[in-house]
């Protein structure tokens, strides 16, 4: 098990979608998945393609902080994935003023390594 208390983002999301939706000041969306364009643009492809596999060893997931598991898998391309869509909308012409995603910051990961709790970088 890890001591990375991965629920607090659910609830995060939660509080912030109640009071801001309610009143009108912000939309929120599902993050999508990261592409893996999107992931081999910083990371090693053949990281990429172990970590999503499970192909990592025991001493590599420790390092990342937490066991593999199906669902955290998700949650590492779902928080690169909306990092990048939030880009995409404030970049595209028309776009929108700003964007946000309350999941993202993880910047511990190395191009071909994941570390203190970043599977990948966003």
């Amino acid at each position: 098990t890890s001591s990375f208390p991965m629920e607090k983002y659910r609830y995060i999301r939660e509080a912030l979608q109640r009071e801001l939706e309610a009143a009108g000041k912000a939309t929120f969306h599902e993050s999508p998945l990261a592409s893996i364009e999107d992931l081999t643009t910083v990371h090693d492809g053949e990281y990429v393609r172990r970590y999503l596999a499970n192909e990592l060893s025991h001493k590599e997931n420790r390092r990342i902080g937490f066991p593999w598991s199906e669902a955290g898998k998700l949650r590492a391309l779902s928080s690169t994935g909306g990092t990048v869509a939030a880009m995409h909308a404030v970049c595209r012409p028309g776009g929108a003023r700003f964007a946000g995603h309350i999941a993202g910051g993880t910047h511990h990961a190395f191009a071909d390594r994941g570390e203190g709790y970043c599977v990948f970088n966003d």
